[in-house]
């Protein structure tokens, strides 16, 4: 890992001290304060700061799959998401971890919170996946065969935009193509 103290203009090699850590992270998230923050990688790999990122600890284990993304939801509530439909919440700081109901198991590699609180997680074959429970389950409102769903946003004119691996692609509200 590499650290800077500058904005970005320098940049030094950065150890977690952590013996055994699987170094390959794939996502790194913050709360909206900036001070909480998480690492997440393969093989179940979650780290955490309570610093701004200044130090980090290893979250116990929970999990031996991929994460691929998460998100801060508030307070002490995290969701993080990945391999195979796996998704987990944690109500108390990432201390422990609950999985979530998900109706499949295709990988889920981003997420939009709208302002009403609904979770979207997207991901292989075309999926789209829905909570307003606060992550704890998630209803399916799209599945392939498509491409993979990469990020969304609305799109200010209605609708939503997405980015997939065949390129930019606009769905209605109801997230047919």
């Amino acid at each position: 890992a590499l650290r800077s103290a500058d904005g970005g203009k320098t940049w030094d090699k950065y150890s977690f001290g952590i013996e055994g850590l699987d170094r390959h992270f794939n996502k790194i998230i913050a709360s909206p304060d900036g001070q909480q923050w998480l690492i997440l990688g393969e093989s179940g790999t979650v780290l955490k700061s309570l610093d701004a990122g200044l130090t980090w600890a290893q979250v116990p284990a929970f999990y031996n799959g991929s994460f691929y993304g998460g998100v801060h939801l508030s307070g002490d509530a995290w969701l993080v998401y990945g391999m195979r439909g796996n998704v987990f919440r944690s109500v108390d700081g990432g201390q422990t971890w609950v999985k979530s109901r998900v109706p499949h198991v295709f990988s889920l590699l981003s997420h939009y919170v709208d302002d009403a609180g609904a979770i979207y997680l997207t991901g292989l074959n075309g999926t789209i996946l829905k909570s307003e429970d606060g992550g704890q389950t998630f209803t399916e409102l799209r599945r392939g065969p498509q491409a993979a769903i990469l990020a969304m946003l609305p799109d200010p004119k209605g609708g939503w935009l997405m980015a997939t691996e065949a390129g930019l692609r606009h769905y209605a509200a109801d997230f047919k193509m």
